[in-house]
Formats: structure tokens, C-alpha cells, sequence
């Protein structure tokens, strides 16, 4: 979900990229509600492939995500 006051909607773009990619899903602030996340949520827990798809495709970008932040936290501790 895109923090709403961002000013260049960039959560938005990068929320896009990773739903185009089929690793995520991108639910617009305005649509997002109680009712739809329990939907999205529904279908995913009743597409038990399509979950383990999106996080097998997702396992990518975590792991260099994990790699970089791995990275700072040494640089910061001077390490």
C-alpha cells in the first residue's frame, strides 16, 4: 500500500513495478478498505500457487534488499 502523502508517488511507482512483476499486489490509498484487503487476502489463501509464485518471484529482491542493508548497517558501525 503507497503512503498517500508522498509527493512524488514514488511508493505508488515502485508498488507498480513489483505488482506488474507479479510479486506483489498494488491496492490504490482510495480503494484501499477493510473489506478489499480481506479480499485480496481471501484470494491469495484460496491460490495457494499464485501466493508461493509471487514469493518465489519476490525472493530476488528481498535478498538483494538484504544484501544492501546488510551493507549499511556495517558501513554505519564502521565495521
Amino acid at each position: 500500500m503507497p503512503l498517500p502523502g508522498a509527493i512524488d508517488q514514488d511508493q505508488f511507482a515502485n508498488a507498480g513495478v513489483l505488482s506488474q512483476a507479479k510479486r506483489a499486489l498494488r491496492i490504490a490509498q482510495a480503494d484501499f478498505t477493510p473489506d478489499r484487503l480481506a479480499s485480496e487476502i481471501s484470494a491469495l489463501v484460496a491460490e495457494p500457487a499464485r501466493l508461493a509464485a509471487m514469493a518465489e518471484a519476490a525472493l530476488p529482491s528481498v535478498a538483494r534488499c538484504r544484501e544492501r542493508l546488510a551493507d549499511l548497517v556495517m558501513k554505519v558501525a564502521g565495521i
